[in-house]
């Protein structure tokens, strides 16, 4: 480690602290006694990051604090940072990067306390100076990871076997997601401090060689965060932890041996032990140490510890979720990527295979905007089941969409639906195995009854005839056919049609009689049920529209003169 390098806490303790204080009054928090409050701004070491800092009195006066800001000030431009935890002394913190300003000049801090009471408190302001500030200004793009054994690889990682888990005898070096990622993005690859076992948490008494459990080996260690750019500066930090932590499983009393902590409270840097405090903990590290980098957080994909356990993987990834919008890092969520256990993990249903290692690659890649297009279409999760994402990389819920001139529903759990029906408010659907919607053909209802029709456009036919194009068994046909109100073909039927002026007659295999004379069955009915008595077995003639010939003359087949009656039988004299 070079000379330079200090554990965060040494920084800490030892940097240029700037001081301003405000006495705050009895009747500004209802209590008798005097508080006197100091913040701090606290460089790291090559200055392009304070760590803004309002000391807590005692756990007493926090009852009374609801929100604390910091707003600096350089200039004409003024950014107001929200406090985003605690530290495990109370006192508030927020990280300020030089590159928000990207200017050099006088600082100007104010700490603002809201109290629960209604009432603010502003610190009287303080000011550092920045001496200068240059945009970095690179060719080539520097990647680095900080993870766990997905991301080792024997002789790049670590020249000990016993923390890889990737090696040449079993996976080819290139195939590795993060020499893939900078091979197809043209970008150069600076240290993956990877170690298998190692999560992000430590619970403060586990010192454990073998599993890699321990302080040194926590994913929170200065250690480890520091070495990041002994192979240059990186300009994007992959953070992708919490594996081991979701696997972790539970003590012998049942209890899990990893717990995420209380997201509903303010989490606190420096606390280790609990998922969501310990992932804040590194992840403000990573961007204190290096605020010109885009760091990106890599929340771990399902596995079968979700089928031991219990999904153990989502409380983690919602926990890396908050952390990520509380500092405005960039979250790419592996539980929508598509990976499959069968596919895309090795044996052990946790390590990837090269195909898993791309999907990771492509999520990252959708992250940092370099391939805005990949994230459009479909994709499976760990179980199998579909879901569809757009153009910006989102999961599309409750909607219906056109994909190569078929149209899918997705579900209220933004999966695609199959084997099912769903309205769109105006129109039903019937969704297929393949997701698509069913498109001019008959089926039957899953009653097994019943059959009815979706037209050209996918829409279920009600109380209305179609021409009818394709037969159950996908056949080509020809024919019109009769569906009532609830969907269902007429078979055997006399009937009305819409505008209740002309009838309509579906035969026994339910296909509307068209340009012809036939026989009505002995077994006919109307469409309310009842008996067509006085109709069935007798002849009548259908119109090219389907409609029945009426009230009026005509000659039959044989060229007999009949009168075609209301009903539409023939009466011959």
């Amino acid at each position: 480690m070079r000379i330079r390098r200090v554990m965060l806490s040494i920084v800490l303790c030892f940097a240029v602290m700037i001081t301003f204080n405000m006495t705050v009054h009895a009747d500004d928090i209802n209590k008798e006694s005097i508080y006197t409050l100091a913040a701090t701004a606290t460089p790291n070491v090559t200055g392009d990051a304070y760590m803004l800092s309002l000391n807590s009195i005692d756990d007493e006066f926090n009852q009374y604090v609801s929100e604390v800001r910091f707003e600096v000030t350089c200039g004409k431009k003024t950014i107001i940072y929200n406090a985003i935890c605690k530290d495990v002394s109370g006192n508030y913190l927020a990280l300020l990067k030089i590159k928000d300003f990207a200017q050099a000049g006088d600082y100007s801090v104010r700490a603002v306390a809201e109290l629960n009471n209604g009432s603010v408190m502003n610190l009287k302001p303080t000011v550092f100076h920045v001496d200068s500030y240059k945009e970095t200004d690179k060719k080539t793009t520097t990647v680095s990871v900080l993870g766990d054994s997905i991301s080792t690889y024997l002789g790049v990682t670590s020249d000990d076997s016993t923390g890889c888990y990737y090696t040449p005898d079993n996976f080819e070096l290139d195939d590795m997601w993060w020499n893939v990622l900078c091979a197809r993005n043209n970008m150069q690859l600076g240290v993956v401090n990877a170690i298998g076992g190692s999560r992000v948490t430590w619970n403060g008494v586990d010192d454990d060689q073998s599993y890699h459990l321990g302080e040194q080996y926590a994913m929170t260690y200065d250690g480890r965060i520091q070495s990041l750019d002994d192979n240059g500066k990186p300009d994007i930090i992959c953070f992708f932890g919490g594996m081991n932590d979701a696997l972790a499983g539970n003590n012998d009393d049942g209890t899990p041996k990893v717990t995420i902590g209380d997201l509903n409270q303010m989490l606190t840097y420096g606390k280790l032990d609990t998922f969501a405090d310990a992932y804040m903990t590194a992840l403000l590290k990573l961007n204190y140490y290096y605020p010109e980098a885009e760091i990106i957080s890599i929340s771990p994909y399902q596995t079968v510890g979700d089928l031991v356990y219990g999904d153990v993987t989502t409380p983690i990834a919602k926990s890396i979720a908050k952390c990520d919008s509380l500092l405005g890092n960039k979250n790419v969520d592996l539980r929508s990527s598509g990976i499959m256990g069968n596919v895309d993990t090795q044996s052990d249903s946790i390590h990837l295979t090269a195909s898993g290692m791309v999907k990771v690659v492509q999520m990252v890649e959708s992250a940092l905007g370099l391939n805005p297009n990949f994230s459009s279409g479909f994709r499976k999760d760990w179980r199998g089941q579909e879901h569809y994402y757009d153009a910006d990389g989102d999961m599309l819920v409750n909607r219906f969409v056109n994909v190569n001139n078929s149209k899918y529903y997705i579900n209220n759990e933004g999966v695609v639906s199959k084997n099912t029906f769903a309205c769109d408010g105006k129109y039903t659907y019937y969704f297929q195995a393949d997701g698509t919607a069913m498109t001019d053909r008959l089926t039957y209802h899953p009653d097994g009854q019943h059959v009815i029709y979706f037209d050209e456009k996918g829409h279920e036919v009600f109380s209305n005839y179609a021409h009818v194009r394709k037969s159950i068994s996908g056949d080509t046909v020809d024919d019109y056919c009769f569906f009532d109100v609830n969907g269902y073909m007429y078979t055997d039927v006399l009937t009305w049609d819409e505008a209740g002026e002309n009838l309509l007659y579906a035969n026994p295999y339910g296909v509307l009689e068209v340009g012809k004379w036939f026989q009505f069955s002995d077994t006919l009915k109307w469409a309310d049920g009842t008996q067509a008595e006085g109709i069935a077995g007798k002849y009548g003639y259908a119109n090219a529209d389907a409609t029945l010939m009426r009230d009026t003359y005509t000659y039959d087949w044989d060229g007999r003169l009949c009168y075609m009656q209301g009903n539409g039988t023939a009466l011959y004299k």
